[in-house]
């Protein structure tokens, strides 16, 4: 593979949060940024002090954050939608008619349609966020350019259920989404059917290549935590404590939000296990690599909510594998797609403590299995995930979708 001969700029639209950008999000930024392609970065809202951390330093400096009201201060909004309203007016009337009485999202647009065509982006891309999706549609329209979103069947967003059937726009008002992206085989083959005339590409999360390890089976059972009431963690902590009789020195290692370990801090005291866990906090890319290192098996419970409802493949999932980290996993639609039972991992049931500790048990008593489970996991995730395949994939979308103009 080369790198594309001329650059080509793209502007990411993000929400703003106090927490980390996603793994799977820096993962796309630093691959098109390795690719070559200009990147810049709007953050509706300022963006969290931990929002870009220090693996990530030079994608920091193409990163704006907009005011959380954008009308203070007044005049960068309002020097941005005098320039818009200028060059193309009948859009920017539409744009104002379509935003029903939402100024913020309305303001935005504007300012981030002026910043792309003062940089001269070609394509906005929206990752995952109903929000910042409607403002990178509204954004492309105003600029005249294209945009994108990463979507998953169960995040369907309005504005991507309007874009069905959408022919090309001739009176001002927005035209369609120029692609959807999605991790997974599943959310595609659902998407595409519900979206004809629309291109919906498969890019898997790119995973980098990471060291195996010598891992013992004395290590820690590792579980990086998402918050919800069907995230599975009660779950897990009845498996473990089931374990305890037989393995007494048993130790459960929880990654995840302040509020969510205290959570589960006080499920574990009531069942009396409160000493076979450590809480650690959310952890950063380094952070999780060296968890990974000295855990002895990964487990993402994954609960009782569908497919739809959650994360399509957790990415501490996939980290895990690439440093060939033995995984046991619930049984839902995304996972399936690489923890495959009793080949890449253990898959158990939803909801199911017994079965979970069945298999957690199972990998801790028999090393050289596990560790063969690992192996074949890290070469999946090598082959599936390469993430310059991942970044050639994203990269070329982009530039296709704008060759090809709005529709």
């Amino acid at each position: 593979m080369t790198r594309p001969a001329d650059p080509f700029r793209v502007l990411y639209v993000l929400e703003a949060s106090p927490r980390p950008v996603p793994a799977e999000v820096l993962g796309d930024l630093a691959g098109l940024d390795w690719l070559g392609l200009e990147v810049g970065i709007d953050s509706l809202g300022p963006p969290g002090a931990e929002w870009f951390r220090e693996e990530a330093d030079g994608l920091r400096r193409r990163l704006r954050g907009l005011p959380l009201d954008p009308l203070r201060p007044r005049r960068g909004a309002v020097v941005a939608h005098l320039g818009v309203a200028a060059r193309r007016p009948l859009r920017w009337l539409h744009v104002w008619r379509h935003s029903r009485g939402d100024l913020r999202r309305f303001l935005y647009a504007g300012m981030v349609a002026d910043r792309a065509r003062r940089e001269g982006f070609g394509h906005l891309h929206a990752p995952c966020t109903e929000g910042a999706a409607e403002v990178a549609r509204d954004a492309a329209h105003l600029a005249g350019i294209t945009y994108s979103v990463t979507a998953r069947a169960g995040v369907f967003f309005p504005e991507i259920r309007r874009s069905r059937g959408r022919r090309r726009s001739h009176d001002g008002r927005p035209g369609p989404v120029a692609a959807v992206v999605t991790e997974t085989r599943r959310d595609a083959e659902v998407l595409g059917p519900r979206l004809p005339g629309t291109r919906v590409v498969q890019v898997p999360h790119g995973v980098g290549r990471a060291p195996s390890t010598v891992r013992s089976s004395d290590g820690p059972i590792l579980c990086v935590a998402s918050s919800g009431e069907e995230s599975g963690l009660d779950g897990l902590l009845h498996a473990v404590a089931s374990l305890t009789d037989a393995l007494p020195d048993v130790v459960l290692e929880i990654a995840g939000h302040d509020d969510v370990c205290e959570e589960l801090a006080a499920v574990a005291e009531w069942l009396g296990i409160l000493d076979h866990c450590r809480f650690v906090g959310e952890l950063g890319p380094i952070e999780l690599g060296e968890a990974l290192d000295r855990c002895a098996v990964l487990v993402e419970p994954g609960g009782s909510a569908t497919w739809s409802d959650r994360e399509a493949v957790p990415a501490a999932v996939l980290h895990a594998m690439a440093r060939a980290v033995p995984v046991v996993a619930s049984a839902t639609v995304g996972i399936a797609e690489v923890v495959v039972d009793d080949e890449t991992g253990l898959v158990v049931p939803p909801d199911d403590s017994g079965s979970l500790a069945v298999a957690i048990e199972k990998l801790l008593r028999e090393p050289d299995w596990a560790a063969a489970l690992g192996r074949a996991g890290q070469h999946l995730v090598r082959e599936r995930m390469d993430p310059a395949r991942s970044a050639f994939l994203l990269a070329g979308l982009f530039v296709s979708c704008a060759q090809e103009g709005p529709r």
